[in-house]
């Protein structure tokens, strides 16, 4: 196999690899999605297109607060265990799994609200929320 056959190879590993993930998935079809928000902001033909691939996103994201979950309840349980005796990066921990759960909790219900699994009462104060979530996760 020649330098170039393996380098190309090794290249397609790493693009496989990248998007077996749901992160790298989700960076490939941000990317996507900007692009397009990019040429509709010029042209009306690609504005449906990228509010598809936003809405793909969110299902993408779908069950993404379990883990959040999991991990809010192990802190929950060390911080009983240590009496609430919490160091700074111990709180952090705790409020980073609670706005990353929150996050994508209204993440899920914004995409079934739009995929009409059912209706939501109070979507605008849910996608507020969602963004607050989102800007305290960071």
């Amino acid at each position: 196999m020649s330098n170039l056959e393996k380098k190309m190879l090794n290249t397609v590993k790493q693009f496989d690899n990248f998007a077996k993930g749901r992160k790298g998935r989700d960076k490939v079809y941000r990317f996507i999605q900007y692009l397009l928000k990019f040429y509709a902001s010029n042209t009306n033909q690609y504005k449906g297109m990228s509010k598809l691939i936003s809405e793909s996103r969110k299902l993408m994201r779908i069950g993404s607060f379990i883990p959040y979950l999991t991990n809010i309840y192990k802190d929950f349980i060390q911080a009983i265990q240590s009496k609430f005796q919490l160091n700074m990066d111990q709180l952090l921990q705790i409020w980073l799994n609670l706005s990353q759960f929150f996050y994508y909790w209204y993440d899920a219900l914004i995409w079934c609200d739009y995929a009409n699994f059912f209706k939501l009462s109070e979507k605008k104060k849910i996608s507020r929320a969602r963004a607050q979530f989102w800007f305290y996760r960071i």
